[in-house]
């Protein structure tokens, strides 16, 4: 399913089903019966999930973030865009004569239109030359490419000049040391591609978090589904119970009395069933509140859950189910990410430690001429060439401030892998608890399951007793309460079972697999 018209994150059906990996099965309501009733929706557990995906709004606000996290991505390749840069200049200047040698020169008036184009990156503001600041590529070189074109007018001390110059040519400063394998361009451009992975985790733990919820609260309605036939059944033995009473009442078998506390009984048991509709609507709208984010639309429904509860037991391998959390779980692997950052940080950190030393080159050709066409010419002959090589060295007295950043990049890369080891035994110790949980939840089943088993067997007795005028109705009415309590009991594990197990799947990372759901990113 693909969660926004222009989202990047897509969740998909895989080929291993749901029922393969969750201990409930289809078979509570029919498609026929919903169909009869207009008002009734019958949902299944794959449906909860997906609709609670589709239509949560955290999901919906937390997916774009990846999104974001791309264009700054992107945006930070813009460093190494070239711009093309022109500049159309005049100048006025006038230059008194001055006594050299004895001789005094003439005043010089000057005008000079000026042209350039230069394919570099960011213009200086402060100038319209156009030798701007230079582009920058990948391996850290500096580079423009210029071309300048200037027509002098005015007088000089030999008279009247009128003349065009100009130049084009490249220059280049390429680092050897500090700058040369990492740099903050390229150290922004890995730190954004990490935010793009962080914030992918972050994605995928909001939809596990939501399929959690989503799973737990379909079982809770389960429950209360089944609590509600269970005083529904209550209420029915009450009110025979009742009728029974009063016919030996009738018939002076029994006093009364009896008969005023069976029906104190059948009223209990109808509190009892009002109780269990209300808590079964309360789960029935907070599964509406997660599948839907138009509630209008659903609050006329009702919810009839497809599937029962079943206790399915479950093959457990502690150390698989550790490796699963240490590899699949998107808070671990999200701070595995920060560490890997802090990790360029520090890269970043010591290579700034070293001095400048930069190889520099420029070439060229350069021209004067009386008309611009001759200008041109001198250029395309390449008459009058020029280039020029050299290094740069340059290094700071203390190196203060870059010893002080490496140790500040090394400590708290120290701090964070101490994080991690912590994560790591938080992750293997969540785990092991949750699956003791589990494991704990499947043995409380077959304990309830065997106390509702022998509940029954002590009303069945209750009932022959009470036949046989050897026992009142209020002691049977006391022992089905037992059993109703027993019932209520074993569907509460049943419940707490498959919730233990879907914290389980969560707590190894595995709960949308297990779910039958893919999360894929484009």
């Amino acid at each position: 399913m693909q969660l926004t018209k222009h989202a990047a994150i897509v969740l998909s059906c895989i080929a291993v089903g749901l029922n393969a990996q969750t201990p409930i099965t289809p078979g509570a309501v029919s498609a026929a019966e919903a169909s009869n009733n207009p008002n009734v929706r019958v949902l299944s557990l794959d449906e909860a999930v997906r609709l609670a995906l589709e239509h949560s709004f955290d999901i919906k606000i937390q997916q774009l973030n990846p999104q974001i996290a791309r264009f700054r991505l992107q945006s930070s390749y813009g460093v190494y865009d070239p711009r093309l840069n022109i500049v159309a200049s005049h100048r006025d200047f006038t230059q008194e004569g001055q006594i050299v040698g004895g001789v005094t020169n003439a005043t010089t008036h000057q005008r000079v239109d000026g042209f350039g184009i230069g394919i570099a990156s960011f213009p200086k503001t402060d100038r319209t030359d156009p030798n701007f600041v230079a582009g920058l590529l990948p391996t850290g070189m500096r580079y423009e490419l210029f071309a300048n074109a200037n027509h002098r007018t005015g007088s000089v001390a030999k008279g009247p000049i009128d003349q065009y110059d100009g130049d084009v040519g490249f220059n280049l400063r390429q680092p050897l040391l500090r700058d040369m394998w990492i740099d903050d361009a390229r150290a922004t451009i890995a730190l954004r591609k990490k935010d793009v992975t962080i914030s992918e985790f972050d994605l995928q733990q909001v939809m596990m978090d939501k399929v959690l919820a989503a799973r737990q609260t379909y079982f809770d309605l389960v429950a209360a589904n089944d609590n509600v036939k269970v005083y529904e059944k209550a209420l029915e033995l009450a009110n025979q119970a009742v009728a029974d009473t009063k016919k030996r009442v009738q018939v002076g078998t029994v006093l009364p009395l009896t008969e005023t506390s069976a029906e104190s009984a059948a009223a209990t048991s109808r509190a009892d069933l009002l109780a269990a509709k209300r808590q079964r609507d309360l789960q029935e709208n907070i599964l509406k509140s997660m599948i839907t984010d138009n509630y209008e639309k659903w609050h006329t429904l009702s919810i009839a859950p497809s599937e029962r509860l079943l206790a399915v037991p479950q093959a457990y391998n502690l150390e698989a189910s550790w490796l699963d959390g240490l590899t699949l779980r998107p808070d671990f692997n999200r701070l595995r990410a920060e560490v890997e950052q802090q990790g360029i940080q520090v890269k970043l950190a010591k290579n700034q430690r070293f001095p400048w030393l930069d190889l520099t080159f420029s070439a060229g050709r350069s021209a004067v001429a009386s008309t611009f066409t001759g200008a041109t010419d001198d250029v395309g002959s390449g008459r009058d060439p020029f280039w020029a090589g050299g290094l740069i060295f340059s290094i700071p007295f203390t190196f203060t401030q870059e010893r002080n950043n490496v140790n500040a990049a090394r400590t708290r890369m120290q701090q964070m892998e101490m994080q991690l080891q912590r994560a790591h035994q938080t992750v293997i110790i969540s785990i092991d608890d949750a699956m003791k949980q589990a494991q704990s939840a499947y043995e409380r089943v077959a304990a309830t399951r065997e106390a509702r088993s022998f509940a029954e067997q002590a009303l069945d007795a209750a009932l022959k007793r009470f036949e046989q005028n050897k026992i009142t109705s209020y002691e049977v009415l006391q022992v089905q309460r037992d059993l109703t309590a027993a019932r209520g009991q074993e569907i509460r594990t049943l419940a707490d079972y498959n919730k233990a197990l879907s914290n389980l799947y969560l707590n190894e990372g595995t709960i949308l697999r297990r779910s039958g759901l893919e999360l894929k990113v484009k």
